[in-house]
């Protein structure tokens, strides 16, 4: 299978999403994709999972965890 690659610069809309349209992809046709994004353009570094720990939250828990525990699965068997 041979192998076509294109180039095409394209602008980040403001959602953050890019547009491909070119009349040599064919339709339906699995494509893949290489972003490349230059240095100084890139805002930050992607969001590590520790960095997002702090902002969630388990529904259902008391506000005090650590203390109520024990309090906690008292009334869960009630």
């Amino acid at each position: 299978m041979a192998t076509t690659t294109l180039y095409q610069k394209m602008i980040v809309t403001a959602d953050h999403c890019v547009h491909i349209q070119n009349p040599q992809l064919p339709a339906g046709a699995e494509i893949g994709v290489v972003l490349i994004v230059g240095e100084t353009q890139a805002l930050s570094s992607p969001a590590t999972f520790w960095d997002q720990v702090p902002e969630m939250m388990v529904d259902g828990l008391p506000s005090d965890y650590s203390s109520r525990f024990e309090e906690y699965l008292r009334s869960e068997e009630a």
